[in-house]
Parts: structure tokens; sequence; C-alpha cells
């Protein structure tokens, strides 16, 4: 095999050579935290969306919890990223809970009272 082979050989591979980088890129930084948080994130919000779309008035709190928690494991493994504790999972279903609450204006008024003057001190 001569040089002038070779060279062809790698000329002739670089869209596959270029294909194959691009591919390992991607998987790369879908592994990335912040694109692994965002996809979360993205993943809650649908779970807790879908919950409150597939409930009919008949699910106690916790059981939607559950469903949300088993839809977000779902999701996740079916993406290929890490499922977090559902401790955390929990927390997450929560905040995208009260986001949704607060977007539909279901949130009560919070009563603080009277906020008693703060001078400044020196």
């Amino acid at each position: 095999m001569q040089l002038s082979d070779i060279l062809n050989i790698i000329i002739a591979g670089i869209p596959v050579e270029c294909f194959a980088l691009l591919w390992i890129w991607s998987i790369i930084k879908r592994r990335l935290p912040e694109n692994i948080q965002a996809q979360i994130g993205t993943f809650v919000t649908t779970a807790v969306q879908m919950v409150e779309q597939l409930d009919n008035g008949s699910l106690t709190s916790a059981q939607k919890k559950q469903m949300a928690v088993q839809a977000i494991h779902n999701m996740l493994e079916a993406a290929h990223l890490p499922v977090p504790p559902d401790a955390i999972i929990s927390d997450l279903i929560e905040s995208a809970v009260y986001l949704l609450n607060l977007e539909r204006g279901k949130l009560p008024a919070i009563k603080t009272g009277v906020v008693p003057a703060v001078r400044p001190t020196r």
C-alpha cells in the first residue's frame, strides 16, 4: 500500500469521521450537568401537567405525586439520563405544582400582618 492509497482512504473517510465525532459530541453534551438539569426540569413540568390532565378529581395528592414520580422515572430512563433520588424528585414536583398553581391563580395571598419598621443601625 502506497502513501497515496493511505491518503485516499483518509480523505474518503473524513465525512464518516466528522459524523462520528458529531455523534459522540452530542452524547457528551447531553450528559453535561446543565443540560441534564434543563431536561429534568422539562420532564418534571411535563409529568405534573400530564397528571393534572389525567386526574378527573378522584386522585389524592399522594396518588398524583406517585404518578408524577413514576412518569419522571420513565422519562429519565428512556432518555438514558441519571435518575435522582425520589426525595429530590418529590421536591421538584412540589415546586412545579406551586408554579402551576401560581400561573392558574390558585394560590392564596400570603398574609404577613403588620410589618414593623426597622431603623437602620450605624
